[in-house]
Parts: C-alpha cells; sequence; structure tokens
C-alpha cells in the first residue's frame, strides 16, 4: 500500500498544460554530468577511402570522421563556415 502513495507523488509535468503566469518551470534538478561512452573502434573491414586510396585513421579520427558523416544530410555541411570551422578545429 505505501508503495502506491509513492507512485501517486511522482509529478508528471508532460501532462500539465501551460500556467497563465508564464512560467515553465518552479525548479531544477541537476543530478550531475552525463559523460558519453567510450568510442569504440570500427572493425578492420570498414576501411575510409580519399581520392581512392584506403586511409587507416587513428582512433581520434576515425571517431570525428564518424561525427561529422551524421551532418551530411543536415544543412550544415552545406555551409562553407561550416566546413572549414570543422576542420579546423579536428586538426589543431
Amino acid at each position: 500500500m505505501k508503495k502506491e502513495e509513492e507512485e501517486q507523488e511522482i509529478w508528471k509535468w508532460w501532462e500539465e498544460g501551460p500556467r497563465d503566469d508564464g512560467v515553465k518551470w518552479k525548479f531544477l534538478e541537476h543530478k550531475g554530468p552525463v559523460f558519453a561512452p567510450p568510442y569504440e573502434r570500427l572493425p578492420k573491414s570498414v576501411q575510409f577511402r580519399y581520392n581512392g586510396k584506403v586511409v587507416r585513421l587513428s582512433q581520434d579520427a576515425e571517431e570525428i570522421a564518424g561525427f561529422y558523416s551524421r551532418f551530411i544530410e543536415h544543412d550544415y555541411t552545406t555551409k562553407e563556415k561550416f566546413n572549414v570551422n570543422f576542420f579546423k578545429v579536428g586538426s589543431g
């Protein structure tokens, strides 16, 4: 019975409608940083090709190349400034 009482006290913010006073939050609770899991290399059967040649990337370069590849279908990669900045940061 006590478990049922605890479940009733859970705040379901997603079920609340907009407030008249414009306030969206009453408090913010942070439970610490969240870190991405360590990068796992691709299998050796997956190859990176540049100008038709197979290039073996370092683990860091492979991770960044994977990150960049997620933007290929995005508007970001059509912008020269994004590409220049991305590769400038990645190389230095």
